[in-house]
């Protein structure tokens, strides 16, 4: 995906150009001509960057505050495009093509600035309402979806532990505090490796039972 949405950049990119020269082949040669079209494909990366955000920056395990802002992120970059590539036509306009007025560059600023200070207001506000996980902390949905994972595949002679490894799941889920509150970091982390070696294919089933009422105290001590 990441490639498709570098190719779609490409491609506008290589299209205003080639629109560019095709429509004022006569100021190929001219400095502000080609700072115009500069302008213009960097006007297309901005969109582009905040459009494609989320295949750079998402992990299986982010639920960052920041992808909730794109969609509100994305309008007010394109209502900015479009309003500096207004000015920048009507000036163009009103001085046949020719040098830009300060009048211009001034109203330009003034419309960066504006939205320059929206948006950083909006990834302040991302990041004040965001939840910090501690280090060495996995959250604990992936805890809850191991013992599921578990339950579903107990072989047929071990279903008398389903009851034991719902009462995990569920201590898990509902009992346990959230991510960024655990209490006990270490006996949380001990909690996730010692899942990860629970073998539930013991001929001891006593001894399975045993393993999960442990992995359940751990849970409860978090």
């Amino acid at each position: 995906m990441k490639w498709l949405a570098i190719a779609l950049l490409l491609i506008l990119e290589f299209a205003i150009i080639v629109v560019a020269v095709l429509a004022r082949p006569v100021m190929v040669g001219e400095l502000e001509f080609w700072l115009i079209v500069v302008w213009l494909l960097f006007l297309v990366f901005l969109n582009w960057s905040v459009s494609s955000y989320i295949f750079w920056k998402i992990r299986d395990s982010d639920k960052s505050t920041q992808f909730g802002i794109l969609p509100s992120l994305n309008i007010l970059v394109f209502l900015y495009s479009v309003a500096s590539v207004s000015f920048l036509t009507f000036s163009w306009n009103s001085t046949n093509f020719g040098v830009l007025p300060n009048g211009h560059m001034i109203a330009q600023v003034i419309a960066a600035a504006l939205t320059a200070v929206v948006v950083v207001f909006m990834l302040m506000a991302a990041k004040g309402a965001a939840i910090e996980i501690p280090d060495g902390v996995r959250p604990k949905e992936e805890l809850a979806e191991k013992v599921k994972v578990l339950i579903s595949t107990l072989p047929a002679d071990k279903l008398e532990l389903e009851s034991e490894l719902v009462k995990l799941r569920d201590c898990i889920q509902y009992s346990m505090p959230h991510t960024v509150r655990i209490k006990n970091v270490e006996n949380y982390s001990l909690l996730y490796s010692q899942l990860d070696d629970l073998d539930c294919s013991k001929d001891n089933v006593s001894e399975s039972i045993r393993d999960i009422n442990k992995l359940l105290n751990l849970a409860k001590s978090c």
